[in-house]
């Protein structure tokens, strides 16, 4: 019987782990506040709406089932179910909005063969080397070359995997995964798999990608816990070490007080042709 691994991905609301996405190889998978449960709530304030067993998931086959057993709902798709088959994709919520989660499976032929733990969420998907940071801004060739590689992208509601590279990011229809933000061109980014090693390809001719601040020319190697800017405006990606693109919102400004707006230079011109109309017409009154 091969092994499987059900994949959750935190999307929004509160999250007990200290990764983005956790994995499951156990045929049941229990969730909830009790210690014993595999997906485990602390039971502090922000959760007390998620009960003791909350829910379970059965693996049936190479299908996964979910069973409600709470006592405030757990939603699929937006749907409050009993009990449900989840599909690739899914979007989970527990009790009322305290957590988010997108669903994905995947089989253990395509992870890391050496890692044994059921919970593996520190693992990865393949022996990366990342002992070489300054690899990250080197173009790398073969970004066009198919190669067996697992990939997460979750984006808002959107959630898609693939077990296969490269793919493409844009606005475009043909695009792998389309992302429809203004800032996206319709062929915006390249992911590849080479030698081990997860790479990001710039589409946009104009070095519009950054990762952790620092432009991409042409591809550069993706390293764990990297932020990748895909433009001056976002939208902004965490690439995690089980080979996923988790998308993060931008920090505001701190710089800026409560309500303080950032300055637009029109209005600074206007302003200031403004004080400079009222002393022309105080000098040209009172100095002779």
């Amino acid at each position: 019987m091969k092994k499987i691994i059900a994949k959750f991905a935190h999307i929004d609301g509160h999250w007990p782990f200290d990764k983005k996405v956790v994995l499951f190889s156990d045929d049941k998978i229990s969730i909830g506040r009790l210690k014993e449960c595999n997906f485990c709530f602390p039971s502090t304030d922000e959760y007390l709406s998620i009960s003791r067993t909350h829910a379970i998931i059965i693996r049936k086959g190479d299908r996964f089932k979910i069973i409600d057993k709470s006592s405030h709902g757990t939603f699929v798709n937006g749907d409050k179910i009993s009990d449900c088959y989840l599909n690739q994709g899914d979007i989970i919520v527990f009790s009322d909005n305290i957590t988010k989660v997108g669903f994905n499976i995947d089989t253990i032929d395509h992870l890391n063969k050496d890692d044994n733990s059921d919970h593996s969420a520190n693992s990865d998907h393949h022996n990366v080397n990342h002992s070489n940071n300054n690899m990250q801004n080197e173009p790398v060739k073969g970004s066009c070359k198919t190669v067996k590689a697992n990939l997460h992208i979750q984006y808002g509601l959107q959630l898609k995997s693939w077990d296969s590279l490269p793919i493409t990011i844009g606005r475009n229809a043909n695009c792998d995964f389309i992302l429809d933000h203004p800032s996206i061109l319709d062929h915006h980014v390249r992911i590849f798999f080479n030698s081990n090693n997860y790479y990001i390809e710039d589409l946009t001719g104009s070095n519009l990608i950054t990762i952790n601040d620092k432009p991409v020319e042409k591809s550069a190697l993706l390293i764990p816990e990297s932020t990748i800017a895909l433009s001056p405006q976002g939208p902004d990606f965490l690439f995690s070490d089980v080979g996923s693109l988790i998308g993060i919102e931008r920090q505001k400004n701190e710089g800026l007080k409560k309500n303080e707006k950032i300055a637009n230079p029109k209005e600074m011109v206007s302003t200031q042709q403004k004080k400079l109309s009222i002393f022309d017409k105080f000098r040209k009154k009172f100095i002779r």
